[in-house]
């Protein structure tokens, strides 16, 4: 059995350097707590535990010592109540994430209402709808739910880790509500706010996909850019999702002469490659 890697697979700028602050934080100071889970990836969480990293959902319970803001990024409301506590603050959220605070922000200052694709419950959605309670975020694109925007001028974002092709999709549903009339500009203004690793991971994993027969999908179950990227390969052939080499069963893979593996933005090279390991293992 062949093995493929996909060419982008595993930790993006933003992962590594939320993983890199924090690891910094854990050498120069003895109390360190993160704002809930850093990023997505139960090795990377318990390997920071072990530095005396802990992970905190309330802000109530930190009172000292300092606090990294996890790479889905914070609200406002949030960062100010962290501010008055003069605690030290390390901002660890992805720029990409920035991104979508700063368009929303804009969006907002003009009165123009927001559509955003993507889970409200994210972490990286919750900490936006923080700040700003009326933006509208779809994970499914139903032309009743979006009904209320008919004839509105509208702002069209995506979560950092969402797929274009679902992106695309939105904007042309909306564009039906919203038709441009004769000689004017179209109501909708959609902004690119997808993330430009999690772009290269999943035109990356199509291409691994369609010259292999099967793929393995690495990465955290909580993972968002994960969960897409094996949506994307599971429409093209088999596909495993597993969050380390442990999940491997060898029966799986005794029909397929090659395999290819990719992984989410939040899973490490480490982890990459001991799945690869086991997998060579089975094909010997």
């Amino acid at each position: 059995m062949q093995i493929i890697r996909a060419d982008h697979a595993g930790f993006c700028f933003g992962v590594r350097r939320a993983v890199e602050l924090a690891r910094s934080a854990s050498r120069d100071f003895q109390k360190v707590t993160t704002l809930g889970e850093l990023i997505h990836n139960p090795e990377i969480l318990e390997e920071l535990n072990s530095r005396g990293v802990r992970a905190i959902s309330a802000i109530s319970k930190i009172r000292e010592g300092v606090v990294v803001v996890r790479a889905h990024g914070i609200s406002q409301k949030k960062l100010a109540v962290l501010r008055k506590k003069k605690i030290k603050i390390v901002d660890a959220s992805c720029p990409f994430v920035q991104k979508i605070h700063r368009e929303v922000s804009l969006f907002a200052a003009q009165k123009i209402p927001v559509v955003i694709l993507g889970r409200r419950g994210h972490p990286e959605m919750r900490a936006v709808v923080e700040d700003f309670p009326a933006v509208e975020v779809v994970q499914k694109i139903s032309p009743k739910s979006l009904q209320k925007f008919a004839g509105q001028k509208i702002g069209v974002l995506a979560q950092t880790t969402e797929n274009p092709e679902n992106f695309a999709q939105l904007i042309a549903a909306l564009e039906k509500l919203v038709p441009a009339k004769a000689g004017n500009h179209s109501k909708i203004i959609a902004r690119e706010t997808i993330c430009g690793a999690t772009l290269e991971r999943q035109n990356s994993a199509r291409l691994l996909a369609e010259k292999v027969d099967a793929v393995v999908v690495v990465g955290g179950r909580k993972s968002n850019n994960t969960k897409k990227l094996f949506e994307l390969v599971a429409k093209i052939h088999p596909a495993f999702w597993i969050e380390n080499e442990t999940e491997i069963r060898p029966g799986d893979f005794t029909k397929f002469k090659k395999v290819g593996v990719t992984a989410g933005a939040s899973t490490p090279e480490s982890t990459i490659r001991k799945v690869e390991e086991k997998l060579l293992k089975i094909s010997n």
